[in-house]
């Protein structure tokens, strides 16, 4: 159920050792706007039945 909130993982964690603190966060941007995008289309591992289940699930994703 919650596997593809980790797919971009290995992105950010490449990131994180590559590039640093700022690549790390302009990755997280790119997957946050995609996920956001993703979202208001209705796609993606954060859709459901209701927008409380969508917000919770997107924090638990930047938590994570």
């Amino acid at each position: 159920m919650f596997a593809p909130l980790y797919a971009p993982l290995p992105l950010l964690l490449w990131a994180a050792v590559r590039f640093g603190p700022a690549g790390t966060s302009a990755s997280l941007l790119v997957v946050l706007a995609l996920a956001v995008a993703g979202t208001l289309e209705e796609r993606g591992p954060f859709v459901t039945p209701s927008p409380a289940g969508d917000l919770a699930r997107m924090q638990l994703f930047l938590f994570v």
